[in-house]
C-alpha cells in the first residue's frame, strides 16, 4: 500500500499543489516555512480527520479562503482515491472513490505512522505513554480491542456521573459489575500486545539501547481480584476517595507504561536525539506489527528527519527506513545522501503556480 499522488488546495500556506510519490523513500526538501510539514499534516488529516499540530481546523484553511481539500490516490492492488476537507460552510467532506465515507473507512485506507518533533514529549507523561501504546494495541487487535475500550469508557463516564449525583452503593455496584469484563479484557489485550511489542522494539533499537525494558502496571495489583477491590470501594474511606476524585482508584484507566533503562525512565537518562531514535523505533515497531497481523504495510511519515540527530543516528535511521519495505514520506531542509525519490518543494510550488497562470 502506498500513496502515488497527493493534491492539496488552500491547505495552510499552500494554495495549490500536486505531488507524485514513489513506493519506497520520498524526501521532500526545502527551506523553512515553505510548507513541508503542512504536506505531512495534510496526509495525517486525510487519515485521522484532525491535525497533529492544532485542534483548530480553521487554522488549516489558507488565509483569505473559505475551504480546503486534500486528495490522495492510493495503490493497494487496486487504485483508490480518498479525499477530505472543509467546504465553504465549514462542513467536513470525506469521500472514497467519489462516494461519501466515514472517517473510519479513510483511516483503514491509509494506515499511517506519523513521527514528528513533538512525539518525544509523549514519553514524558503517563497518560501520553498509555495513549501511545494503546494506539499500537488498537492497530494490532483492531475492533476487538476498540469495542472493549469504548464500552469501558462509556460506563466509566456513567460511573463518574453516578458519583457526582450521589447515587446509592447498590447502583454503583451494578455499574461495577457491568464494567468488570471490559476492564479485564483491556488488561488482557494490553498485556498480550506488550509481549510482542517488546521483541519488535528490540529489533529496531540501536545496540546500546536494546536493553530498554517496557514496564507495565495494569492499574491494580493483578494478583488481587479487581471486582473485590471495587466492592471494597463502596464503603468508608475508599468511597470517599472515589467521590472526591470522581473516579476509581483501581482499573485500566490507572494503567502505567514506562520505558526504562536500568530501572530508570529513559526521559531521565537519554539525550534528546536518543529519545527521538527510541520514538522512531516505537513507531516502526507498531507499523511492522500491524503489517504482520493484517498483511497490509503501513505508510510512514517522518517530519524534519535530521533535526536533533547527529550523523551516526541519522545514518542509523536512514538504514532502518531502507529496510522497511514500505513507503516512507519524510521532510528535511536539505536532500539526503542515498537512493530515494527527491522532491524539491520550492520547484514543485513554482511549477504548480506557473501551470495556473
Amino acid at each position: 500500500m502506498f500513496i502515488t499522488r497527493l493534491t492539496l488546495a488552500h491547505f495552510r500556506n499552500i494554495v495549490r499543489l500536486r505531488l507524485e510519490f514513489k513506493q519506497s523513500i520520498n524526501v521532500i526538501y526545502g527551506a523553512n516555512a515553505l510548507g513541508k510539514t503542512a504536506i505531512l499534516e495534510a496526509i495525517y488529516y486525510l487519515a485521522f480527520g484532525k491535525s497533529f499540530r492544532t485542534a483548530n481546523t480553521n487554522a488549516l484553511i489558507a488565509q483569505g479562503q473559505s475551504h480546503f481539500s486534500v486528495t490522495a490516490t492510493v495503490n493497494n492492488d487496486q487504485t483508490t482515491q480518498v479525499s477530505s476537507g472543509r467546504d465553504a460552510s465549514n462542513y467536513k467532506i470525506m469521500k472514497v472513490n467519489q462516494k461519501t465515507a466515514s472517517q473510519l473507512v479513510l483511516s483503514q485506507a491509509l494506515p499511517l505512522q506519523m513521527i514528528y518533533a513533538g512525539d518525544v514529549l509523549s514519553l514524558c507523561t503517563r497518560t501520553d505513554r498509555v495513549k501511545l501504546v494503546d494506539r499500537g494495541v488498537f492497530l494490532y487487535f483492531g475492533q476487538d480491542f476498540a469495542h472493549q475500550y469504548f464500552c469501558y469508557e462509556k460506563l466509566f463516564m456513567q460511573y463518574r456521573a453516578a458519583l457526582k449525583n450521589e447515587y446509592p452503593a447498590n447502583h454503583l455496584a451494578i455499574i461495577h459489575a457491568t464494567m468488570l469484563p471490559y476492564a479485564l479484557q483491556i488488561h488482557h489485550y494490553r498485556q498480550k500486545y506488550l509481549v510482542v511489542f517488546q521483541k519488535q522494539l528490540e529489533h529496531y533499537l540501536p545496540m546500546h539501547l536494546k536493553h530498554i525494558e517496557i514496564k507495565y502496571h495494569a492499574g491494580w495489583d493483578i494478583d488481587t481480584d479487581l471486582g473485590r477491590l471495587w466492592t471494597q470501594s463502596l464503603i468508608g474511606p475508599a468511597l470517599m476517595y472515589n467521590v472526591f476524585h470522581q473516579g476509581l482508584r483501581y482499573g485500566p484507566q490507572r494503567c502505567n507504561i514506562s520505558f526504562c533503562i536500568q530501572q530508570k525512565c529513559i526521559t531521565r537518562v537519554l539525550s534528546r536525539g536518543e529519545m527521538k531514535v527510541v520514538m522512531i523505533a516505537i513507531k516502526l515497531s507498531q507499523g511492522s506489527l500491524y503489517t504482520r497481523q493484517h498483511g497490509r504495510p503501513s505508510i510512514y511519515l517522518i517530519d524534519d528527519l535530521s533535526s536533533e540527530l547527529d550523523s551516526h543516528y541519522l545514518s542509523y535511521v536512514w538504514n532502518l527506513c531502507r529496510t522497511l519495505g514500505a513507503q516512507v514520506i519524510m521532510t528535511n531542509i536539505a536532500p539526503l545522501e542515498g537512493q530515494f525519490h527527491a522532491i524539491n518543494l520550492a520547484l514543485a510550488l513554482k511549477s504548480e503556480k506557473e501551470s495556473h497562470l
